[in-house]
């Protein structure tokens, strides 16, 4: 099994996941995954109609 570091862009810390992984794997950890869509969520739009 071949592991690549990584850097997760919310806290910065560094983590290792499998090569295969790789392009899935953003975040470190559950918590970070949740802020992160957070964030994501106030930055876009909503694109509906109302």
């Amino acid at each position: 099994m071949v592991y690549v570091n990584k850097i997760c862009p919310v806290c910065g810390s560094e983590f290792f996941v499998l090569k295969n992984a790789e392009e899935k794997a953003v975040y470190c950890t559950l918590a970070c995954l949740t802020e992160g869509q957070e964030n994501l969520e106030q930055r876009v739009p909503c694109m509906g109609t109302a």
